[in-house]
């Protein structure tokens, strides 16, 4: 695939927002389970992230199957900050009103390190 087909194809997912209401609704299931999810990840969770302990792919994959891949390996090897059960830092991130704040953030894509930048 060149440069110009891989653009299209951005393009594409973009337009249609299929990955990024995959990712919505994985990140809500996420959300709903973290109440009955332990505070910190299993082993059996943290031995899962050995699926992704493989060489970068060459070429194009699909996307839909890399956001099914974290669900699956990388949500439960992840602390449960929000899910009531955890005492560490309040890192606050997951209040209704901020993540949508950071989604907007991360639509807009600003690099706000220099203002030359964005």
């Amino acid at each position: 695939m060149d440069f110009a087909e891989l653009q299209a194809l951005m393009q594409a997912q973009r337009a249609d927002g299929t990955l990024a209401r995959q990712a919505q609704q994985e990140a809500f299931r996420y959300l709903a389970g973290q109440s009955g999810q332990a505070a910190f990840p299993s082993t059996d969770a943290v031995s899962g992230l050995e699926a992704f302990d493989h060489p970068l792919p060459e070429g194009i994959s699909d996307a839909s199957v890399l956001v099914s891949q974290l669900a699956q390996f990388g949500a439960p090897a992840t602390t449960a900050i929000g899910g009531g059960r955890y005492f560490g830092f309040v890192n606050g991130g997951l209040l209704p009103v901020a993540f949508a704040a950071r989604w907007m953030a991360d639509a807009w894509d600003q690099n706000a390190a220099l203002g030359v930048m964005s």
